[in-house]
């Protein structure tokens, strides 16, 4: 895994969601700006949070627009 630290705005309002076992769940998409001048350009990261930091985001009041700091592990997908 490689571990990232970021700030971005949230592109749309967050729900919420149970998974079939009850555990508290939710996903959105981060806007992170990159680079500057000419070469500035948007990423857009998926983020998941599970459990008891899904729920302090939802009670943050965090919906679109909002800027957040994140840090986590980022995935690596390899294909043969």
């Amino acid at each position: 895994m490689i571990h990232i630290t970021t700030v971005g705005g949230v592109t749309a309002d967050i729900e919420l969601k149970e998974s079939t076992n009850g555990a508290a769940y939710l996903s959105f998409d981060l806007a992170v700006t990159k680079g500057y001048g000419a070469n500035k350009h948007t990423v857009y990261l998926q983020v998941w949070a599970f459990g008891t930091i899904a729920e302090r985001i939802v009670a943050a009041n965090v919906r679109k627009g909002s800027q957040l700091m994140i840090s986590g592990d980022l995935p690596i997908i390899v294909i043969s």
